[in-house]
């Protein structure tokens, strides 16, 4: 919790990366042959798979709290909350946000099952609340099912969700995406 103070705002925005390959495909699409299209080409994607999705359909329960205290009711006590909670229904798919290397699989007493994958930037992506019989180990892509929502005993009190945190070199950041 005390790390909850390192706050970092270089997270990538997924629309910007879309609005990228947009822009990129329209200046082809527009542009006559000529020696600038190499360029435009060269700018975009070469993967046409997304680079970030959220993880369900669901709106935002809970935001990230960086270094503010909120109530948790289910423990009883003040915290931050050092991630996401996005609402969705037990038992509703949960792909992965970012690709990268599935670094843990485990059933934590507080979190219930938990998914952390590592990406190529090196932040870890902590899935809390997912009952990860889709992924053992490896690589996986953005998009790619991890899991199914489950419970997750640390916030019993609030309606069924996934929570979602975002760790670089140790620190919290808010889940954007």
């Amino acid at each position: 919790a005390q790390q909850a103070e390192k706050k970092q705002e270089d997270v990538p925005v997924s629309s910007s990366s879309s609005s990228a390959s947009q822009s990129g495909a329209s200046s082809q699409a527009s542009s006559p042959a000529s020696s600038a299209a190499p360029s435009d080409a060269a700018s975009a994607p070469a993967s046409p798979s997304p680079s970030y999705v959220w993880p369900v359909e669901g709106e935002v329960t809970q935001g990230f709290s960086g270094d503010e205290l909120v109530y948790n009711a289910t423990l009883g006590d003040w915290r931050t909350h050092n991630g996401v909670d996005a609402a969705a229904a037990a038992g509703d798919e949960v792909p992965a946000v970012k690709g990268g290397r599935v670094s843990v699989v485990e059933d934590d007493a507080l979190w219930g099952g938990v998914v952390e994958i590592v990406d190529a930037n090196g932040c870890t992506w902590r899935y809390c609340g997912v009952t990860p019989g889709c992924v053992v180990g490896g690589d996986v892509a953005a998009g790619d099912v991890i899991g199914v929502v489950a419970a997750i005993p640390a916030e019993a009190d609030l309606a069924s969700h996934v929570h979602l945190e975002c760790l670089k070199d140790g620190a919290w950041m808010k889940p954007e995406i």
